[in-house]
């Protein structure tokens, strides 16, 4: 279940925020109350979209354990406010709550998702917004391992953050097909990457980003000296996201936009190709190309001869 809500979370996190949050009042000296006003593309309120939305629990008043992204502090934060929703595109019941920090008593804003067993209990966090969804593009067990990373990052693990990266890395590795086949298990890392280059799936340019991501999950995985700061951290988080958005959905896209290029250049020779007709036009008047010279022609030359 909870790769299930990640995965929704990752999709969703933007849209359900632009589509329904409309208006936030946020009324510190008359109990932290909020208004919301919710839009959609029919103008049904969440209230009018069956019995599914009414039977819903409140949790208005109870406490959600949560990484605040105000002061990054692991805190239970008191839900002051919710709106629930369903879209009806077949995606799961939401629920947007508006929660104070316990620590820094600042709000935010989270989304918890139901999947047919209550709510999943962790929440998401949409505002203020932080770092962007990963695509559904890239696989389920990819976002997952780059979304732990994100959370050892949170919470200022940045040594487990760059082991995390290197991870990912080699799941993708896996995922693309560059394992052993005699064996039937992945290889050492870097042979990984050079397959994945000399394939042509990744650039020289990309090879020295994986190949740098590397080398920090190394130093995160072994004893060293050398601590991982917390500009590599963000920095491997980084470019790990960009790996993943070329190899997943840039690559993706730019099929779909070459094949959409091809499709319309197509329908376009279509349109400018003669019609029939137009070779008919073409030859000599009062000619058709099966019957040469028509009747009235031929009578007309006959009298003349007579």
């Amino acid at each position: 279940m909870r790769g299930r809500a990640e995965q929704s979370r990752t999709s969703g996190q933007g849209r359900l925020f632009a589509r329904y949050l409309t208006l936030i009042t946020i009324a510190p000296y008359m109990g932290w109350s909020w208004t919301w006003l919710p839009c959609s593309s029919n103008g049904l309120l969440a209230e009018q979209r069956g019995e599914k939305i009414a039977s819903m629990s409140v949790r208005v008043g109870k406490d959600l354990l949560i990484t605040c992204p105000r002061c990054e502090q692991a805190a239970l934060a008191e839900v002051v406010g919710e709106a629930k929703g369903l879209d009806g595109d077949g995606s799961p019941p939401y629920m947007l709550e508006l929660v104070r920090c316990g620590k820094c008593a600042r709000p935010y804003l989270v989304v918890e998702e139901d999947y047919g067993e209550g709510w999943d209990g962790e929440p998401g966090v949409l505002w203020p917004h932080q770092q962007r969804p990963l695509s559904l593009h890239v696989p389920e067990d990819l976002r997952r391992t780059h979304e732990e990373g994100r959370r050892c990052f949170s919470a200022k693990a940045y040594t487990a953050t760059a082991v995390m990266v290197r991870r990912t890395l080699e799941a993708v590795c896996v995922d693309q097909g560059m394992v052993d086949s005699k064996r039937g298990r992945a290889r050492p890392l870097f042979k990984m990457l050079e397959e994945l280059r000399d394939q042509g799936k990744i650039d020289g340019r990309l090879f020295e980003w994986a190949h740098e991501l590397r080398s920090l999950g190394n130093q995160g995985a072994h004893y060293s000296s050398i601590s991982v700061t917390r500009e590599d951290a963000a920095d491997g988080l980084a470019l790990a996201e960009a790996l993943l958005d070329y190899l997943y959905v840039l690559h993706a896209q730019f099929n779909r936009f070459k094949q959409r290029r091809r499709e319309a250049q197509d329908k376009q020779q279509e349109r400018t190709l003669p019609s029939p007709s137009a070779h008919m036009d073409s030859d000599t008047p009062g000619q058709t190309p099966e019957t040469g010279p028509t009747s009235q022609q031929t009578n007309t030359l006959r009298a003349h001869l007579g």
